[in-house]
């Protein structure tokens, strides 16, 4: 994962959020056939089968792998050539652009590379890393005691539970897209984690507040609503997340080098070494959420059931949405 995520925001930088909306796209793919296609192998051919022939599948993408990454070296060879060149000249014609550029040599030729402790301290990175925690604790939140309250209270089996996670998968991966392109259209990724948070805020105070002791039919129905309404919170508050956490790494780094700098086309210049933490961090505020939903759900849904799980997801979600919308009507004053 992390060098996918890497790899995207090094060659995606004005259309992060389409790309990840695409890529959420391909994972939902995966883990929708995976198990339909171990499925029929392990039919046909044992227990053993899918397990060889995804290992040849996965061998095979060693050459083709080898071979995008001896290409892109080479391009990026060639490129940094030509930026050489370009430097050179424009040394002679912009003595001021070569004295920056000799400062940036004394710093190690880290153009405001950021470090982990600069981000965490500064709002613009940690709130859409929040949005990010808060997202993936609410997918933990919800699957482990979805499992026990369809079981439970719809009587539904393992292979229709299965589909009603099917069609939540089918539904983030359906709206990530937009909720991407969107986001990079209008150049404010934050915004749409936070009108995605309250979306699967909303949905959870549903889970939550609905009476249980309705005509099972009904509940189904209104599960699939909700669940619907969830999919597409998600999309909006996860999809986002990563380019806006490059964003603000981008807004810390011009901060810190206009205190330092005056040469605007040095502020406007990425740093390789920024992208490496950014995805670093977006990775283990993605695991810490991961972690820290199942346990917190599970935990409430064993002393007070299923719906008061579902009401602190959204009492949480909600009460960070509360706070960060504050944040953003007190700066833009």
């Amino acid at each position: 994962n992390l060098a996918v995520f890497t790899m995207v925001a090094d060659h995606f930088k004005n259309n992060l959020g389409t790309v990840m909306g695409l890529n959420e796209v391909i994972i939902g793919m995966g883990f929708s056939l995976g198990p339909t296609i171990g499925a029929v192998l392990e039919a046909y051919g044992g227990f053993h089968y899918p397990f060889l022939v995804a290992s040849i599948a996965i061998l095979l993408t060693i050459p083709v792998s080898m071979t995008i990454d001896y290409l892109e070296k080479k391009e990026a060879a060639v490129k940094k050539e030509e930026n050489l060149a370009l430097q050179n000249g424009d040394h002679v014609k912009n003595p001021k652009h070569c004295i920056n550029n000799e400062s940036n040599k004394n710093n190690g030729g880290k153009k405001g590379a950021q470090t982990y402790t600069s981000l965490l301290t500064h709002q613009s990175f940690l709130v859409p890393s929040g949005f990010l925690f808060l997202g993936t604790m609410m997918f933990g939140i919800f699957n482990p005691i979805y499992t026990m309250h369809s079981e439970d209270f719809l009587g539904l089996n393992q292979i229709k539970t299965g589909y009603m996670f099917g069609f939540l998968s089918f539904i983030y991966s359906v709206f990530g897209v937009p909720s991407g392109w969107y986001a990079d259209k209008n150049n404010n990724h934050v915004k749409v984690c936070f009108y995605g948070a309250l979306i699967s805020g909303f949905s959870f105070l549903c889970f939550g507040l609905r009476p249980i002791e309705m005509n099972s039919d009904l509940n189904f129905i209104m599960d699939v609503g909700f669940i619907f309404v969830f999919g597409i919170g998600q999309a909006g508050l996860l999809i986002p997340t990563l380019p806006a956490m490059q964003t603000g790494c981008k807004a810390i780094r011009n901060f810190n080098e206009c205190k330092n700098l005056e040469d605007a086309e040095v502020r406007n210049e990425d740093n390789n070494n920024d992208t490496a933490i950014v995805v670093a961090l977006f990775n283990i505020f993605q695991q810490g959420g991961l972690v820290v939903g199942p346990i917190l759900g599970a935990s409430i849904n064993e002393y007070f059931g299923f719906q008061a799980a579902m009401l602190s997801g959204s009492l949480i979600t909600l009460g960070y949405c509360c706070v960060t919308g504050l944040m953003f009507k007190i700066y833009s004053k």
